[in-house]
């Protein structure tokens, strides 16, 4: 016997709004450098549940980006991280992609597949790079695109474009906006840090 899972969708997307304006609200109260420990924690289990719910659902896109933002969530948890402007401010951005994917999902509509892929990669930098530097790059705005590549000759094999994951030993991104390795991304940080001193 199995069971409809669709007929929880209501009461998923109602507990997940409800749920996101209570993180946002625990963000718009967050001190940066001296946060408070249990608002972190009211943000990682709202983040949790959202991804749990996702993931039982089959909503996949929804259980990865939340991941990634869980990932990044329990690294304050543990003190491992320290909460900045920059990093505020990517989380609230976060908040906001996750309000508009659970809006998608329930009216079963696109959503901005490049937006959501941007701030998860950003997300991923700044959990990667453990946040030093690497939350005011992931704050910056896009690189510009590289020159265009000379037309490759009709013989050679074209290229595949990959989505990148954290478990690449070093996860680039692909996308032609922002070619962006992690490791650039910390020497990027450190030069900005080095410049300010």
């Amino acid at each position: 016997m199995t069971i409809d899972l669709t007929q929880f969708h209501d009461a998923f997307y109602e507990e997940s709004f409800e749920a996101i304006g209570q993180m946002e609200e625990a963000l718009l109260r967050l001190d940066a450098g001296t946060p408070d420990l249990e608002l972190i924690n009211t943000i990682f289990r709202v983040a949790h549940s959202i991804k749990g719910g996702a993931a039982t659902f089959g909503f996949g896109e929804i259980a990865s980006f939340t991941h990634t933002l869980e990932t990044l969530l329990d690294e304050l948890r543990g003190q491992r991280m320290k909460v900045t402007a920059a990093l505020s401010d990517l989380l609230l951005r976060s908040v906001d992609v996750m309000r508009e994917m659970l809006r998608a999902q329930q009216v079963r509509q696109p959503v901005d597949a490049q937006r959501v892929a941007d701030l998860q990669f950003d997300l991923e930098v700044v959990v990667a790079q453990k946040g030093n530097g690497a939350a005011a790059a992931a704050a910056a705005p896009p690189a510009p695109a590289p020159a265009p590549a000379p037309a490759p000759a009709a013989s050679a094999r074209p290229t595949r474009v990959r989505r990148c994951t954290r478990r690449a030993p070093n996860p680039v991104d692909c996308r032609s906006d922002r070619a962006v390795s992690v490791a650039t991304a910390a020497a990027a940080g450190r030069a900005a840090s080095a410049s300010s001193r």
